[in-house]
């Protein structure tokens, strides 16, 4: 039992720790990022609701071909679904907080978000198939969540400053963009996984490999250039 808590949740515990070291510019209070943890573990209850109603209607649609069946099942059921969730959630907990006052913040609190989706997934999936599932899961689908975390906090980021200078269409676009380019992630990431052939796999393994540096490249580069959202005059920076 304390060998599958603890194989469920040192994934969560590794990439909030290294998510907090990038913090440079000024670190986020443990109550910002306990609220982001626990406004993600929220998620977890109308997603599953949702992905079970999915389901049905998706099996009622009598879809022949499985590939078919399978891509609408990653990306409108599961995808679409999840990254929703998270991202009600992010501007539920996080828009309205003076303490998010820099750029790297949203890619912070999307990801503490995220995580706070994938721990309790983490821990069923991990307590119903064993130790080894939760191997396999620490390396896949736990920083698979925080990495549609990073790319929802980079347009979430966009979407603030644009906002805080007054552009509302690329204020509005880069929120669409903070949901679709995770939908995007997590669509093609599910579906390769449901459609669970050697062709199939032999592509996730190429994806997790670009994502892999992708996102921890953008998290680098986010985190060196990471400014306060407005310059001491009190005015928003105008170099989005």
């Amino acid at each position: 039992m304390k060998r599958l808590l603890l194989i469920s949740l040192l994934p969560t515990i590794v990439l909030m720790l290294y998510m907090y070291r990038k913090d440079r510019v000024e670190k986020e209070p443990l109550w910002v990022l306990s609220k982001m943890f626990f406004f993600g573990t929220l998620t977890v209850i109308p997603a599953a609701v949702i992905e079970i109603l999915g389901t049905k209607l998706l099996n009622a649609a009598v879809i022949q071909s499985v590939a078919i069946y399978n891509l609408i099942d990653a990306f409108f059921v599961v995808a679409l679904t999840e990254e929703l969730m998270k991202l009600i959630a992010l501007y539920a907990a996080s828009w309205r907080l003076s303490e998010f006052n820099c750029t790297f913040d949203a890619v912070v609190y999307a990801v503490f978000i995220s995580l706070g989706f994938a721990t309790p997934e983490n821990i069923m999936y991990v307590f119903a198939n064993g130790f080894y599932t939760g191997v396999v899961r620490a390396v896949l689908s736990v920083p698979g969540h925080m990495m549609f975390g990073i790319f929802m906090g980079l347009f979430y980021s966009a979407s603030r400053r644009h906002f805080l200078n007054g552009r509302f269409l690329p204020f509005k676009l880069n929120l669409v963009f903070a949901l679709g380019v995770p939908v995007l992630l997590h669509g093609f990431f599910d579906f390769l996984l449901f459609q669970a052939n050697k062709f199939s796999m032999l592509i996730f393994a190429a994806f997790m490999v670009f994502l892999y540096y992708f996102a921890f490249h953008t998290v680098r580069n986010l985190s060196e250039n990471d400014r306060y959202f407005y310059q001491s005059a009190g005015e928003p920076y105008d170099n989005c």
